[in-house]
């Protein structure tokens, strides 16, 4: 399998054998993209406990799957308002990563920019109350 990146000319080869096991996946359905960004608005309980907060988002991110990155994006966003407070620079570099794998395959699935995607989901994390 071919890789193609859309942001660069940079093209990766993935033996068919081996797509699983380095963790690529079909890209989301619109149907899949609009449960993303529900994740995104649905309340959550967040840790006011560093290790904790950090031990889940980890777990979040290993999985691989956009849901639980959603999670961690909703999670250290609403966190952050919570608390008035700056996320740690671990807890930032987290988020943006989940915020950009996010932004990337929404924009692709939605047909947006992926600037307009990264908007679009801190909007839907912002938005909802606790």
């Amino acid at each position: 399998m071919e890789l193609a990146f859309a942001s660069s000319s940079l093209k990766v080869l993935v033996p068919m054998d081996a797509v699983r096991e380095v963790g690529l996946r079909p890209l989301s359905t619109k149907r899949e993209a609009a449960a993303v960004l529900a994740v995104l608005a649905q309340p959550s309980d967040v840790s006011e406990v560093w290790s904790e907060r950090t031990a889940s988002s980890t777990a979040r991110v290993q999985s691989r799957e956009l849901d639980q990155a959603s999670m961690v994006i909703r999670d250290l966003t609403r966190h952050a308002q919570r608390s008035g407070k700056p996320l740690s620079s671990t807890e930032n570099a987290v988020l943006h990563t989940c915020l950009n794998s996010v932004a990337s395959e929404l924009s692709l699935v939605l047909e947006i920019s992926e600037d307009d995607a990264r908007d679009l989901i801190l909007e839907q994390a912002r938005s909802t109350p606790e």
